[in-house]
């Protein structure tokens, strides 16, 4: 995974000499035990690319909170931890509302739910990454925000195509 990320790393740092505007790789990897994520942080020192290595608690535990606050989830957790069920993915903050708009995390946790898919946290416009906020905390829909969400459609209303 970091040997394909520092080829995608330097992909993109040839795109930007020939004037395309990309920014950094970001990479966030789920691991099952807590050295390993030490491992990964301390190794993952690569140029254009920002590795985040979180313990799989933590995206499991997000899961669990929504699941609580929405029992009739249940079904989607438990696909959550079946390892050929739907995906993690990034969407970009602009489908939850207008750039720049403020939403509580329960208005875009709400939004995603309409929308067939359970938020779990904000990657914010710096890079810091906010799994399980509470329903009240707020946040701006500035450039660069991204929503980590749980489903199986894309927010044009498509559905993902499974190998």
């Amino acid at each position: 995974v970091l040997a394909t990320a520092r080829l995608v790393a330097l992909a993109r740092q040839e795109a930007n000499q020939d004037g395309a505007k990309r920014g950094d790789l970001r990479l966030i990897i789920s691991c099952e035990s807590g050295r390993a994520v030490q491992l990964i942080n301390r190794v993952a020192n690569i140029e254009g690319v920002h590795v985040e290595a979180v313990p799989s608690s933590f995206i499991e535990s997000g899961a669990i909170l929504q699941v609580l606050w929405h029992p009739d989830l249940e079904v989607v957790f438990d696909d959550l931890m079946d390892p050929a069920g739907d995906e993690v993915v990034l969407v970009d903050g602009s489908f939850f509302a207008p750039k720049g708009a403020k939403r509580t995390f329960g208005q875009i946790a709400d939004h995603a739910l309409r929308n067939g898919a359970i938020a779990m946290g904000v990657i914010t416009k710096d890079g810091g990454v906010i799994l399980s906020p509470h329903r009240s905390r707020t946040f701006h829909m500035d450039e660069g925000v991204k929503v980590v969400s749980f489903t199986d459609a894309l927010p044009d209303g498509t559905t993902k195509q499974r190998s």
